[in-house]
C-alpha cells in the first residue's frame, strides 16, 4: 500500500529544487506554487517503501531532498535497481499515467521529502498548465528510452562497458563538478552498481578497482568520483579519446549538478 501522509501542506517545499525539476521546467513561479500547493508532502525515514511493487498506482511523486531507489524483483527473488531518483526527479509516473498497478517498489535510501500528486490534482494541473503535460511526455520517453538502452547493454554489452554507461547515467542525473573531478552525489555501493548491471558484486569490484589504479576513478565508501571523463567516455563509447562526438563530451559536463 503507498504510504499516506500527515496532511502536511505544501508550502514547505524546496524552492530551488522545484524550479529545475523537469516536470516544472517553462513555467512562471507563481505557477510553480500553485502546483506544489495541489500536492501532499511526504516524509519518508531511510528505509521505508514510498510503495510497492503490484500496488496500485494512486500518486504521482516528485522528489524534494533525499534519495531514492527504484527496486524491481522477479519471480525468483532477484532484485534489479532500475533507477536512483535525486531531488528534482519524479518517480512512478507510469502506473500513474495508465492507472495501473507499480511495476517496482520505491525505496527511501535517507530521509526524505516528497510531493504526491493524486489523480484529481494531476488533472487540475494538466489541464490549467499545458506546458507540465510535454514535461511529462518527455519524462516518460526519457525512462523508456533508458530501460531500452539498459535492455541492449545487458543482451549484447560486455560487463566492463555495462557498468561504465551505468555511472554516465548517474553522472548525467546526479553528477556534481569538484576541482579535477565529477562526483556521483549520492550512496552507492557496489552490490548497487551489480543490481543495475545484472552482473556480481565481485566483478564490479574487480573493475572498479582497476579503474582506480589507472586513474579513472576514485572510491572512497560509499561514493564514486569520475578523475578523467574523456578517458571514462572511451569506456561508455568503445571508441579512441580522438573519435568520441564532441556532442557526448558535452553531454557529460553540461548535465552535471553546478
Amino acid at each position: 500500500m503507498e504510504a499516506l501522509s500527515s496532511n502536511t501542506h505544501a508550502t514547505y517545499f524546496n524552492a530551488e529544487v522545484l524550479r529545475n525539476a523537469q516536470l516544472l521546467q517553462g513555467l512562471e513561479f507563481t505557477d510553480i506554487e500553485a502546483i506544489a500547493n495541489t500536492a501532499e508532502l511526504r516524509f519518508l525515514k531511510s528505509g521505508e517503501y514510498i510503495y510497492n511493487q503490484d500496488d496500485q498506482a494512486r500518486y504521482l511523486y516528485l522528489l524534494i531532498s533525499g534519495r531514492f531507489k527504484v527496486l524491481q524483483n522477479s519471480i525468483g527473488g532477484k532484485q534489479v535497481i532500475l533507477r536512483i531518483i535525486s531531488p528534482g526527479q519524479v518517480f512512478g509516473p507510469v502506473g500513474f499515467l495508465t492507472k495501473s498497478t507499480r511495476i517496482a517498489s520505491a525505496i527511501a535510501v535517507e530521509d526524505s521529502r516528497a510531493l504526491a500528486f493524486n489523480w484529481g490534482a494531476m488533472t487540475w494541473i494538466l489541464e490549467r498548465f499545458p506546458r507540465v503535460a510535454v514535461n511529462a511526455l518527455q519524462i516518460v520517453g526519457a525512462h523508456l528510452q533508458e530501460l531500452e538502452e539498459r535492455f541492449q547493454e545487458l543482451s549484447f554489452e560486455r560487463v566492463e562497458r555495462r557498468i561504465a554507461r551505468t555511472l554516465l547515467r548517474l553522472v548525467k542525473s546526479s553528477g556534481k563538478k569538484q576541482v579535477g573531478r565529477i562526483l556521483i552525489d549520492l550512496p552507492l555501493t557496489h552490490e548497487d552498481i551489480a543490481e543495475m548491471t545484472g552482473t556480481t558484486i565481485f566483478t564490479v569490484t574487480r573493475i572498479l578497482k582497476r579503474w582506480e589504479k589507472n586513474g579513472l576513478i576514485a572510491m572512497k565508501r560509499a561514493s564514486v568520483a569520475i578523475l578523467d571523463p574523456l578517458q571514462f567516455l572511451t569506456l561508455t563509447e568503445d571508441l579512441p579519446e580522438a573519435l568520441i562526438p564532441d556532442s557526448v563530451v558535452k553531454l557529460i559536463y553540461s548535465s552535471t549538478v553546478k
